[in-house]
């Protein structure tokens, strides 16, 4: 295995096989990712609960119409 130096700070390093340094620096950009991500998956969320609660609004109306059409008279 090849060790390599991994600097942190000035003056301050660790010596670590390279396979191990880059499974830490994968694990690190793929969480670091999912953070990213959490906002606007929790926006969306959001978004599609309040376009359910048009829908439903929506379809109560159109029920609503739609006897009043049926049955002849209008509003």
């Amino acid at each position: 295995m090849h060790s390599v130096q991994f600097n942190i700070f000035a003056g301050y390093g660790i010596s670590l096989p390279l396979v191990i340094l880059m499974l830490i620096s994968l694990t690190v950009g793929a969480v670091l990712g999912v953070f990213a991500m959490l906002g606007r998956v929790l926006f969306l969320r959001s978004e599609v609960h309040s376009l359910k609660r048009a829908k439903k609004k929506a379809e109560k109306i159109a029920g609503k119409l739609e006897e009043s059409i049926s049955s002849g008279t209008s509003e």
